[in-house]
């Protein structure tokens, strides 16, 4: 970190205490643990393994931190880790986020190479993920929009390509694609969180945030990834009254089970 030179980097303190780490803390991101993540592993393993430890973290993170901390969860479970951070800590709820907008970026910079526009990924707006990073996230493109057309206009309307080979290409990432090129990938979506959610962005962007229970029939009390606005300071809105079309009904009721039913083993694990 001190080799990148970066300027706003004053120092770097590792610590083995969750108190020392936390403490009068604005900004927290916790990282799921890299052990529980083996290609043998199924995500049921994931929730198991890193459940108890947040369980363990959320009290000394509301003791600690300052009262107006902001924390992101990065972590093939951020959903389940989020809503232990919140059930049994002291954070509002509205101050714990989840990444989950890598896929959307991954979609995004796919979108604009089938495009085959001279342009990048960032071009691409309002590509959205909905649910968490498991296999029922839906990417959907339906209101996605680059160089003042639809997304799927600038496919060619492959509606084929967009519903099932891009989603295809997302949930299961090729196998040449090592640990060290993902990390990357996930440092730098999780620093365009953070400049995002406290800068504040003229765009949506995918977070996986704590649900009312009055949105998109996502149930209360489930953290999950949705379209925000972020007006800057920490905070976000979630987009609201977007419409759907059967496919994306389905899709959507698939990652909310996927979600609820997780929740359900995070509060098991022990």
């Amino acid at each position: 970190l001190l080799d990148l030179g970066a300027p706003l980097l004053v120092g770097v303190e590792a610590t083995a205490s969750a108190e020392d780490a936390f403490r009068d803390a604005d900004y927290v991101v916790l990282c799921g643990q890299a052990a529980a993540i083996r290609p043998h592993h199924e995500r049921r393993d994931w929730v198991v393994k890193n459940g108890p430890r947040l369980k363990e973290l959320a009290p000394p993170l509301g003791r600690c931190a300052k009262w107006g901390v902001k924390v992101l969860v990065v972590s093939p479970t951020c959903n389940t880790d989020c809503m232990l951070l919140h059930r049994f800590g002291r954070v509002p709820k509205e101050n714990i986020t989840g990444l989950t907008r890598l896929a959307a970026d991954k979609a995004r910079t796919l979108i604009a190479r089938r495009s085959g526009m001279r342009c990048s990924g960032r071009d691409v707006r309002n590509v959205v993920a909905w649910g968490g990073p498991g296999p029922a996230m839906f990417l959907d493109v339906h209101h996605g929009v680059l160089g003042g057309r639809t997304v799927m206009e600038a496919v060619g309307g492959d509606a084929r390509w967009c519903y099932e080979n891009l989603m295809l290409d997302i949930a299961k990432p090729p196998a040449r694609r090592k640990h060290l090129s993902s990390a990357c990938s996930t440092a730098a979506a999780a620093a365009d969180h953070l400049r995002d959610w406290h800068c504040g962005c003229d765009e949506w962007v995918s977070m996986a945030v704590f649900s009312d229970g009055l949105q998109y029939d996502v149930p209360g009390d489930l953290f999950f990834s949705m379209p925000c606005r972020c007006p800057g300071g920490g905070t976000h809105e979630i987009v609201r009254g977007l419409p759907f079309d059967n496919f994306a009904r389905k899709q959507l009721e698939k990652s909310i089970w996927e979600a609820t039913d997780e929740r359900k083993l995070s509060l098991q694990a022990d």
